[in-house]
């Protein structure tokens, strides 16, 4: 029983770290793409009516949005295939203390 506290603390700090890092991670999700959704020209494409492109500005754009679309849904699935392995780690780790002090409290 005087390992239920200790334990529970260790918990509550990893689980908030953990969250905290998921939140970070989502907010510089986009950030950290590759140049084809930070390309320049891209950009000022996505500022401009898209009613006045050329031909070549237009299918530039679209062959960008594709990739980029592309791109940020492999980041996402990425980012949580991480969060999914942090967070079955950090339950493993409670799981596994609550074990070995159920085994503790029970023992000789």
């Amino acid at each position: 029983m005087k390992f239920l506290f200790p334990l529970l603390l260790l918990s509550s700090i990893i689980l908030s770290s953990v969250f905290s890092s998921c939140t970070i991670s989502q907010s510089s999700l986009k950030e950290n793409l590759s140049s084809t959704c930070n390309d320049s020209l891209y950009l000022a494409l996505q500022k401009k009516d898209s009613t006045s492109f050329t031909k070549s500005e237009s299918a530039y754009f679209h062959k960008f949005k594709e990739k980029c679309i592309k791109e940020t849904n492999q980041a996402e699935l990425n980012d949580g295939r991480d969060t999914l392995i942090i967070v079955l780690g950090v339950a493993a780790v409670i799981v596994g203390g609550l074990a070995w002090l159920g085994g503790s409290v029970g023992g000789p």
